[in-house]
């Protein structure tokens, strides 16, 4: 269970992000906001990449703080930013051992994990291929299989499904609720159909602020009767239209 409180991050004057507070449990917690929301801001405050100005993370419990804390932790998260990168030089399976290195991965235990994620994750004949030729949907599988990289306890996917075609979509979908079997996952996105399709919990950021925490069922529940296509679009306009 990773517990945040009153986290706040500034750069100069500007606020991304003010007193934010909440948790992230067991299965797919999807974090919902416009682009500018702040969702990356906070995902990579939750992937120890970006200090907070302010407030405080804890896992089970016991607050981070401190260099050993922090990497301790990191070791514990896997990490997908909104644009993966890619290298003219490395093939997909270079480039898994590439980032578990990074990760302080053994070659025996990089060895054992990589054709397990590969498969995981539908990249098995894509081994030797290298990243740069990959398109979209598989660069996003890439990142998956980097996150996956060390068995974490808590997934980070920034904007997962972005850019993706409605095949490409549903295939990401169902590898991240595999992933989710047995272990967190943070999905941020600014789409309402990933919230509807994948979504346990549900987070609603806007302009800095958490504005909603809660289940899937009761965030349908929010104003049923306002404005919207569908009942997760309704709930997510009437939320952030109440802050405006």
């Amino acid at each position: 269970m990773l517990r945040f409180d009153d986290l706040e991050v500034r750069y100069g004057a500007a606020i991304a992000l003010e007193e934010v507070s909440g948790e992230i449990g067991p299965g797919i917690t999807v974090l919902l906001g416009e682009n500018g929301a702040g969702k990356s801001t906070l995902m990579r405050v939750f992937a120890g990449v970006t200090p907070p100005t302010s407030g405080t993370l804890a896992v089970d419990g016991l607050e981070i703080s401190g260099r050993r804390q922090l990497a301790a932790y990191q070791s514990t998260v896997g990490y997908m930013p909104q644009d993966v990168p890619v290298s003219r030089h490395l093939t997909v399976g270079a480039y898994l051992e590439y980032f578990g290195y990074l990760r302080g991965l053994s070659v025996p235990a990089l060895a054992s994990q990589i054709p397990g994620i590969l498969e995981r994750v539908d990249l098995v004949e894509r081994r030797k291929v290298r990243t740069s030729t990959l398109s979209g949907g598989m660069r996003r599988r890439l990142g998956l299989a980097v996150a996956l990289l060390g068995d974490p306890r808590l997934l980070l996917l920034d904007e997962p499904s972005a850019g993706l075609d409605p095949a490409q979509r549903h295939q990401l979908r169902s590898q991240l609720r595999a992933a989710a079997q047995d272990r967190s996952v943070l999905i941020s996105t600014h789409l309402t159909e990933d919230v509807d399709a994948l979504a346990n919990q549900v987070l609603v950021l806007h302009r800095g602020r958490l504005l909603f925490q809660g289940t899937l069922a009761a965030f349908r529940e929010v104003t049923p009767d306002s404005p919207g296509s569908n009942d997760i679009e309704r709930a997510f306009l009437a939320t952030i239209g109440s802050a405006r």
